[in-house]
């Protein structure tokens, strides 16, 4: 019986109630069908078994998702090659579409002449069209790499579907174990197979090529007999002359054209044995129609890969599927039709060598893993089908030609004894690749020349930070700091234990670089840093030690939290402010570091010319909250009311509403006080940028309350940069700020400004500004462009001196 196919995929952990539900109404239909039409015991007992056997798998993997930690929804890039492939485009696509996992991009490579855009975009009208020169099937999907912006890349052959829960069953793979770098399904050949068997007292004698001729689906499996060209000859099996053959099913009559002296018997598997009288002419046609086919079967192309004498092989290849290769473990290799890898195991490196072409560029990859110490995951229960062998012929010239020069290249990079010499000898030959095409023969030869070199590999960064999701920023400053440090070459890494929407991050933070690949590690540790060429931690709290070729700390506050074995891991540490600095010496003694300020996000960097249109208006934004670095727009309003006969200014606070009921009764008491002098206070939540960015250009004054009423002791809740203060002043704005923390630091840089010690001070400054006839706006921003220029002229003396010690530590 098929299985009821279950539409929830891993980020659904509401699946088992689900299928709780689809069981019970089957149960109610089965009943129905029961006394509707007549139903044996033993069909009953069959299908519930099957049900509840299919309820404890999807029970079983639910336990796994909530206990192992796949919580999050990751994006797939899946990457198709196509070399002239558009026949088997159409099945593959719509193998995609119909797959129970949805959150997926699919790229189409076109590496041949033919043009299948318009094909594509029917399937995918998001989808990500690729059109090459051909570059070979390796260097193809490395080509999709670059484009690709997935967690997770699949890679899937053109003439390749996959069952409709296999990517699902490919990412479950990766709960089992932490060094899971790739996970492969098993591979079946296209179509069910059928079993015939000739028997003679003579020889037997059939023409492949008059059998291929006939079939939909030209893949033929000799189990006993022997081919000759194209001729297929029976064996002596010491009673009689038997071939044996496993046939494609299809929906048309197959004749055998059978040469042979005597009588024959035909048997088709699960019927009896059918007799041939002797032929006058020796010539038998054995007529197989498809109503006398009882019984098929799958055969296998690939139940993961190994290696032999140190080449490598597909296990079970053109084995019947009895399930004697089913279950989940690791293998040493694996097919380049269909695996699932893991973006970030691939350390920088591209996908595979170009220099392969086509062949053993998959086999090269699962060496590299290997001696990685990265596993390869076999997982029965994803299921892909595969054509097999319809790019170029399979034993024609240019398949021996490929896959001869690829093997000779794979030794070498194997590391197997006189690999060398016997490729140097190889290459030396100038008429091997004289039996193929020119063109394709032209395209080896270039790549030959770069055997030896190097392989390429971009400097692999990794930047930490368990609070994305907060978008606060502590969050924006070390994302702009990586984006002075990167070079386009670079492969970025954001990683956190959770999941994080990766474009509003990017555009929150202005962050100008290579796109980043988002990494959800929930385990994150030590042994992760390793991989990296140069590793940042931005997490507040953090004690992680690294272990990175070259490292660096973005301190947004000390705390007691961090050893001294962890930090002394790494090479640079950076302070966001002097206060910081000077705090961390009270806890971290004879740690040495450098202040880089953070400075103004890409989107408000550029300064404006002093406007005439500022309005007498105070304005504080930050988020509406009492926890953590609170902005006091309590104690701002209060201290507004009580000089609002003084002065004619209004008054605006912005910010984000919290979700803890604190924080949303905090705000109602605002909002409850703003509404007593509506014409002048206006709290306004979660505003669009548009109305922000307004604000900032017509604003006066504006006030900064983190600190007040806090022990000086209390350094932690005390503001420890105050971008919000730097920005104001970007816009002309006037700053009033507590005398403690990063926002007075600012005020003494700007040579602008004002400081208090209590709320009474706070509304003398109120006062004071507000009286004044002029404030120079025009000086204060020139002052704040003038504090980010030095800043941004110390930070790339920082950066470049930084690169410097990762190249000398990764050579990269």
């Amino acid at each position: 019986m098929k299985q009821f196919p279950l539409n929830a995929t891993l980020n659904n952990p509401g699946r088992v109630m689900k299928f709780k539900k689809v069981k019970k109404h089957l149960e109610v239909i089965a009943l129905r069908g029961a006394l509707q039409f007549p139903i044996s015991q033993r069909r009953k007992y069959k299908f519930t078994r099957s049900l509840n056997k299919r309820y404890a798998e999807i029970a079983e993997m639910d336990h796994n998702v909530r206990s192992r930690g796949i919580w999050h929804n990751p994006l797939i890039s899946i990457i198709v090659v196509s070399h002239n492939s558009g026949d088997d485009l159409p099945e593959c696509f719509r193998s995609i579409q119909e797959q129970t996992y949805k959150n997926c991009e699919v790229l189409l490579v076109e590496n041949g002449r033919e043009k299948n855009e318009s094909l594509f975009k029917r399937f995918f009208k998001d989808g990500i069209y690729i059109a090459t020169a051909n570059m070979g099937f390796a260097d193809a999907n490395n080509i999709g790499q670059k484009f690709a912006t997935g967690e997770y890349i699949l890679l899937l052959n053109p003439d390749a579907k996959l069952e409709e829960d296999c990517i699902e069953r490919l990412l479950e793979s990766f709960l089992e174990g932490e060094d899971t770098a790739v996970a492969i399904p098993k591979i079946r050949f296209w179509t069910r197979f059928f079993n015939i068997k000739l028997y003679s007292q003579s020889p037997i004698s059939l023409s492949r090529e008059a059998l291929d001729v006939q079939l939909d689906y030209k893949k033929i499996f000799l189990i006993q007999g022997r081919q000759d060209q194209d001729i297929i000859s029976a064996l002596h099996d010491g009673v009689q002359y038997v071939i044996e053959l496993n046939i494609p099913i299809q929906k048309s009559d197959i004749d055998l054209q059978v040469t042979c002296e005597g009588s024959i018997a035909v048997h088709l598997e699960g019927e009896g044995k059918r007799d041939y009288l002797n032929s006058i002419d020796r010539i038998y046609n054995i007529v197989i129609k498809r109503r006398s086919i009882n019984r098929t079967f799958w055969v296998i192309n690939n139940a993961g890969s190994d290696f032999s004498d140190g080449m490598p092989y597909d296990r079970a290849f053109g084995e019947r599927d009895r399930g004697q290769h089913d279950g989940f473990f690791d293998v040493k290799a694996l097919c380049g039709c269909a695996a699932l890898i893991k973006r970030s195991a691939l350390e920088g490196r591209e996908i595979f060598n170009r220099n392969f072409f086509a062949y053993y560029e998959d086999s090269e990859l699962s060496y590299w893993l290997g001696s990685k110490g990265k596993g390869i995951k076999y997982n029965a229960k994803a299921l892909c089908y595969h054509k097999h062998s319809t790019a170029s012929q399979e034993y024609s010239p240019t398949w021996h030609a490929l896959a001869n020069r690829s093997a000779q290249i794979y030794k070498y990079y194997a590391g197997h004894i006189g690999a060398q010499e016997s490729l140097k000898q190889f290459l030396s030959n100038t008429n091997r690749y004289s039996s193929i095409n020119p063109e394709l023969a032209e395209a080896l030869t270039r790549l030959d020349n770069d055997i030896f070199a190097k392989s390429p590999k971009r400097t692999l960064i990794g930047l930490y930070n368990s609070y994305w999701n907060t978008y606060g920023g502590g969050e924006v400053h070390a994302l702009q700091l990586l984006g002075k440090i990167v070079t386009p070459e670079d492969e970025v890494h954001l990683i956190c234990e959770e999941d994080f929407d990766l474009d509003k991050v990017i555009a929150f933070s202005g962050y100008q670089g290579p796109r980043p690949i988002k990494v959800i590690e929930r385990g994150f540790s030590t042994a992760f840093t390793k991989k990296y060429d140069l590793f940042v931690n931005s997490t507040y709290g953090s004690n992680l030690k690294s272990a990175a070729k070259t490292s660096a700390y973005i301190v947004s506050f000390p705390h007691k939290k961090f050893s001294h074995e962890s930090l002394s891991s790494y090479d640079f540490v950076f302070y966001n402010s002097e206060f910081t600095k000077d705090a961390a010496a009270t806890i971290w003694p004879n740690i040495n570091g450098d202040v880089i300020y953070p400075t103004l996000s890409n989107n408000i960097s550029n300064f404006r010319e002093e406007s005439n249109c500022k309005e007498n208006i105070i304005l504080s934004i930050g988020r509406f909250t009492r926890g953590g670095h609170a902005k006091n727009q309590d104690k701002i309003l209060q201290a507004f009311v009580a000089t609002s006969h003084e002065h004619d200014f209004k008054l605006a606070l912005i910010g984000s509403a919290g979700k803890s009921e604190d924080d949303i009764l905090y705000l109602q008491e605002l909002e409850n006080e703003a509404r007593k002098m509506p014409e002048r206070i206006f709290v306004l939540k979660d505003a669009p940028p548009s109305m922000v960015e307004d604000y900032l250009q017509k604003s006066k004054i504006y006030i900064h309350a983190t600190g007040l009423d806090q022990k000086p002791s209390d350094l932690a809740l005390h503001e420890h940069f105050g971008m919000a203060v730097l920005e104001a002043a970007s816009y002309g704005i006037y700053p009033i700020v507590y005398h403690i923390g990063g926002p007075a630091e600012v005020v003494k840089s700007l040579k602008f400004g004002s400081t208090y010690k209590d709320i009474e001070e706070m509304m003398s400054e109120i006062r004071e500004i507000s009286s004044r006839d002029m404030i120079e706006h025009g000086t204060i921003m020139l002052n704040a462009k003038k504090f980010v220029d030095e800043n941004e002229t110390n930070l790339l003396k920082i950066v470049a001196e930084l690169r410097v010690t990762c190249f000398n530590n990764s050579s990269c």
